[in-house]
């Protein structure tokens, strides 16, 4: 039973955090007036559209990216044939709510169907590590759960459904309107963490001039070291607030 995180490529990993930074480091009101976007997600979402149409491109290494809709969502799939990894890309607070809601939702999040190509906490042997966790969360069958999840998962993956050997998130988290830390997770069936890695080493923060580079401004506690000088672009960090949304579900 698999429950690493192998087969993803180092070139994929640094790529992809890299698009990440890029995105959450463009400004607004430039970035709208010469870039046209490939999903439909509108304006107020427009990091998403942003990191949906560069993944499109083929902007991030070794991998597939095809577009998919959820309502009146769209959002990118990426898939390493290689490996027969899917991968989705999830903010870092949605991603622990949807953890959270698992079975407790009318209509299952499309997170919740992915997580199906995992194994189950009730597969674990007996002493593996994560087998506890039948005894801390009684994990009882629901029919009608399992069947929408999985009719879910057919839709959304189409073609591919038997490539797939395991689905992972990278899931990042902001600091001051930057990308300050990104995480690989894989869940089980039941959205119960069983494998991680932290990609924050990849981190490069894009400043929009060179003079960041000689900054010898010390990180202060309360500062993750990748955003060391930020300090000193009060007037980058005014714009990006004047220009971010009201819904946080943007990043």
């Amino acid at each position: 039973m698999n429950i690493s995180l192998s087969g993803l490529s180092l070139n994929f990993k640094k790529s992809l955090v890299e698009l990440l930074v890029q995105v959450h480091s463009d400004l607004k009101n430039d970035y709208l007036k010469s870039n046209n976007f490939r999903s439909a997600n509108g304006v107020h979402f427009y990091k998403w559209d942003k990191l949906n149409t560069s993944c499109l491109n083929g902007e991030v290494e070794d991998v597939i990216a095809f577009l998919n809709k959820r309502s009146s969502w769209e959002f990118v799939t990426l898939f390493e044939p290689i490996s027969g990894t899917m991968i989705t890309l999830m903010n870092e607070n949605n991603l622990e709510r949807r953890a959270i809601q698992f079975g407790k939702t009318k209509q299952p999040h499309y997170i919740h169907a992915y997580s199906n190509f995992n194994p189950s906490i009730n597969e674990m042997p007996s002493g593996h590590p994560m087998s506890y966790q039948r005894e801390l969360l009684p994990l009882s069958e629901d029919e009608e759960w399992n069947r929408k999840t999985i009719k879910l998962q057919m839709e959304l993956v189409g073609d591919r459904f038997n490539e797939v050997k395991q689905h992972v998130v990278v899931s990042f988290k902001n600091h001051h309107g930057a990308v300050a830390k990104v995480t690989c997770i894989k869940y089980s069936q039941e959205m119960v963490a069983l494998a991680e890695e932290d990609w924050s080493e990849f981190i490069n923060l894009p400043y929009l001039d060179e003079s960041a580079e000689n900054a010898e401004s010390p990180v202060t506690p309360d500062q993750p070291k990748n955003v060391v000088a930020l300090s000193k672009k009060n007037n980058v960090i005014k714009l990006r607030e004047k220009y971010k949304p009201n819904n946080s579900d943007e990043d």
